[in-house]
Formats: structure tokens, C-alpha cells, sequence
């Protein structure tokens, strides 16, 4: 009876573990499916503006928006809560792209909190 009690806490610790390594990538493709698409939401931006504003856009690296995003505030095109939230996402996304720390249900949350912080203030700022 003993042995059949290891067995079955064996096979639990692993369903557990398998249910966590799932979780964990599922976190992952959330993060970055909602990068992508805050990304997305930033290039469209860019893609609006005239001129000389949208030309000097055309060269800044598009591996780390962080430049992208300082410059997009200084131009007005979006306002600090706006930066503040997308620089969020894409520092934290940098530090996972890699995929080598677990990214939390808790990370994964606060992400998409932050994401849909950025959505609603970026349909508040467009329409002023």
C-alpha cells in the first residue's frame, strides 16, 4: 500500500509540474501576443504622423522601442501614462524574450493590466 501511495505522489508531482510548465508558456505567448499588438498600436502612430516627424522614425531600432517611445512622448504623440505603461511592457518583455526566468500568472496579469491601462489612455489622448 505504501508503494502505490509513492506512486500516485509521484504521478500528482508530475501533472503538477507539467500543469506549471503549460501555465508558463501560455504566459509566455500571452506576453508576447499583447506586445505585439501595443507594438502595433505604436507603429500605427507613427504611420499617421507627416513629414519630417515621421521620417526620423524611419532608421530608430525597432528591437528595443525605448527610444521610440521617449521620442513619440516628446513629440506629444502620446502622453506620459501612455509611455509610462508601454515602456513597462517593453522592458518587461525584453527581460523574458529570452525565456529563460518563468514568466507568473501575476507577471502576466500586471502585463495585461498595464496593457489595457495603455489602450484605454491612448483612446483617451486620440480623442482630445
Amino acid at each position: 500500500m505504501a508503494s502505490l501511495n509513492l506512486i500516485t505522489e509521484i504521478f500528482g508531482a508530475d501533472q503538477t509540474a507539467a500543469a506549471t510548465d503549460a501555465s508558463v508558456s501560455g504566459n509566455w505567448e500571452e506576453i508576447r501576443n499583447i506586445w505585439a499588438d501595443a507594438r502595433d498600436r505604436l507603429e500605427s502612430i507613427i504611420d499617421n504622423t507627416k513629414g519630417a516627424k515621421r521620417r526620423k522614425y524611419r532608421d530608430m531600432n525597432r528591437r528595443d522601442y525605448k527610444t521610440i517611445i521617449q521620442e513619440l512622448r516628446g513629440d506629444g504623440l502620446v502622453n506620459q501614462t501612455i509611455a509610462d505603461n508601454v515602456l513597462y511592457m517593453n522592458n518587461t518583455y525584453l527581460s523574458f524574450r529570452n525565456q529563460r526566468n518563468p514568466i507568473t500568472d501575476r507577471l502576466r496579469r500586471e502585463f495585461k493590466d498595464r496593457k489595457d491601462q495603455f489602450d484605454s489612455e491612448l483612446k483617451k489622448f486620440a480623442s482630445q
